[in-house]
């Protein structure tokens, strides 16, 4: 299992660039997140009665290595044949944590991990999870798009940025429990497939068939690494964002694992 480390800097690059994945601290609770790149990710979009029951699975660990260092374990994968509810989305969670008996769910394709391959190639419902009790998504905004991604030049260096498309594609961005009797939380979105000026990528009259989009999701992990404390209290924790950029593209499917 290959995972990342994470090292206590004010800005951490976990991975190589083909795992784009950043994890760094902000500042403030509040200012220090940016605004939304586009449409906020948090605005209510109505599905269309043919949006398929296609979900991407996300679990992610902050744990210590045998050595003692900190370690974020990222782990993903796409499903075709789950219905959404609280034992599905419980099978996915365990399947990609590694339980011997998760249930009856099974991954379309290989498990990914640190976000290797986070593209979509169809409209689906994206679930993420952090299974640590002091460690959760940002309750107010716990996802937004931003201009540029995790390996792209800080514009204000002089070098020249990449800038990433404005978000037309990722709505309805929302932390509930997992279900009435289980509490965990768990971060819903709906990815419409959609490129930057909104349509949809796999319409055939549509000849644009890639969005670049840097996705983050904004976290909160408890002060002085105690085991729990109100996730919700701005002086109880530390803001953090997790980088995994991300992208849609035509084709149908995610590509191959």
């Amino acid at each position: 299992m290959s995972n990342v480390i994470m090292k206590a800097l004010p800005a951490v690059l976990l991975g190589g660039a083909a795992g784009a994945l950043l994890v760094y601290f902000t500042s403030d609770n509040d200012r220090g997140l940016s605004g939304p790149w586009g449409d906020h990710p948090s605005k209510t979009m109505a599905l269309p009665a043919d949006f398929a029951k296609h979900y991407a699975v996300v679990y992610l660990k902050f744990q210590q290595t045998a050595s003692g260092l900190p370690e974020l374990v990222v782990k993903h994968a796409y499903f075709n044949k789950i219905s959404g509810q609280a034992d599905d989305i419980d099978c996915a969670i365990k399947l990609l944590a590694g339980e011997t008996s998760p249930g009856n769910c099974k991954a379309d394709g290989n498990i990914r991990e640190n976000f290797e391959g986070f593209n979509f190639g169809k409209r689906m419902h994206i679930y993420a999870h952090i299974a640590n009790s002091n460690v959760q998504f940002n309750h107010k905004t716990p996802m937004l798009l931003t201009p540029y991604g995790s390996h792209d030049p800080i514009p204000h260096t002089g070098l020249s940025g990449r800038e990433k498309d404005k978000n037309k594609s990722f709505y309805n961005a929302r932390l509930e429990n997992i279900s009435q009797n289980d509490q965990r939380k768990i971060l819903k979105v709906d990815n419409f497939l959609r490129d930057k000026n909104g349509q949809d990528i796999n319409n055939p009259t549509n000849n644009n068939k890639l969005a670049d989009y840097s996705i983050n999701f904004n976290i909160v992990m408890c002060k002085k690494g105690t085991a729990s404390c109100n996730l919700e209290d701005p002086k109880a924790v530390i803001p953090m964002v997790i980088d995994p950029d991300g992208g849609n593209m035509g084709g149908g499917n995610p590509p191959p694992g």
